[in-house]
């Protein structure tokens, strides 16, 4: 009885009169906007097909003098771009972290497209290097590769103007990679959470060596495009001594003792594993010779 009574009044609840109250006030309720980095079609570069129509001579023209003033090294020191030969709009960054940061030796690949609009709109860009969506390498890169940037459009700051470059995004980029990430993320007060930035910075280096090291490099699971995986295999060839001591320094440290990370805490009881990744850095040394001298082979071809 007393269920049929509840259903009776769930029956005849006044949704009609609730209506014309909020009519009466205004309207509805106000509903919070989706986050950014929950709508990848308004940022992912390969969310979206432009029509090579679309893309107008002075754009094009745009982006390739862009490429040119990028393409010298010395201008993108700790970094590799590729551009694209069948499509002018869409261009890899290969970032390569640096020493004294939790991202020492690794390789992170970023998809970059200028839309039609460029350059009065800015490019969209993607962090591919996830572990396969599994892994927040930074505050301002996301599992599912959203890169929340003010130069981008995706963050709060100093907006894109016509004037950058896509230098502008890939220096942009290569500054989060820095000595101590935390220090990115706006959302805490970091006086009160000094003790995180150690414990995010040792997560960062496993996952670094894990999977933008061993991931990258490995042939048989690699994400990377072969152009790419073999120009890693180059770095990662002339520099081996030093991730074997990189992981040797960081097994010292750190093995045994759980992770703690605090965008995933699911990983808190997960052990570090120096000593495993040691095993895989080794492992493959040899695969790494054969694509260090395929790129060496393709470079000395397309110099002649």
């Amino acid at each position: 009885m007393a269920e049929d009574m509840d259903n009776e009044n769930l029956i005849q609840f006044p949704f009609e009169a609730l209506q014309q109250m909020f009519e009466q006030l205004g309207g509805l309720p106000p509903v919070a906007p989706i986050p950014i980095v929950q709508r990848p079609d308004e940022w992912h570069p390969d969310r979206i097909q432009f029509s090579i129509s679309s893309y107008g001579p002075s754009c094009v023209a745009r982006i390739l003098s862009d490429l040119r003033n990028l393409m010298p090294e010395e201008r993108r020191p700790g970094a590799d771009v590729f551009p694209n030969e069948n499509d002018t709009s869409r261009i890899d960054y290969l970032i390569r972290g640096q020493p004294d940061t939790p991202y020492e030796g690794g390789f992170f690949h970023f998809a970059v497209r200028a839309p039609p609009e460029y350059p009065e709109k800015p490019p969209r860009v993607a962090l591919i290097t996830t572990g396969r969506g599994t892994v927040r390498f930074n505050p301002n890169f996301y599992e599912n590769g959203c890169v929340c940037l003010s130069i981008l459009g995706t963050w709060l700051g100093n907006a894109w103007e016509p004037t950058h470059t896509l230098a502008n995004v890939l220096h942009s980029l290569q500054a989060r990679f820095n000595e101590m990430p935390w220090d990115n993320e706006p959302a805490f007060d970091q006086n009160q959470l000094l003790e995180w930035k150690q414990l995010y910075s040792d997560f960062l280096s496993y996952e670094t060596l894990r999977v933008a090291v061993c991931d990258q490099l490995d042939p048989k699971q690699s994400p990377l495009p072969v152009e790419m995986r073999r120009r890693a295999a180059k770095h990662f060839v002339r520099d081996f001594e030093r991730y074997v001591a990189r992981c040797n320094e960081l097994r010292n440290r750190l093995d045994g003792r759980p992770m703690m990370n605090p965008y995933q805490l699911w990983v808190r009881n997960r052990p570090f594993n120096f000593e495993q990744i040691g095993q895989r850095i080794h492992s493959l040394l040899d695969s790494a010779r054969r694509d260090a001298e395929a790129d060496a082979a393709a470079e000395a071809a397309a110099d002649d």
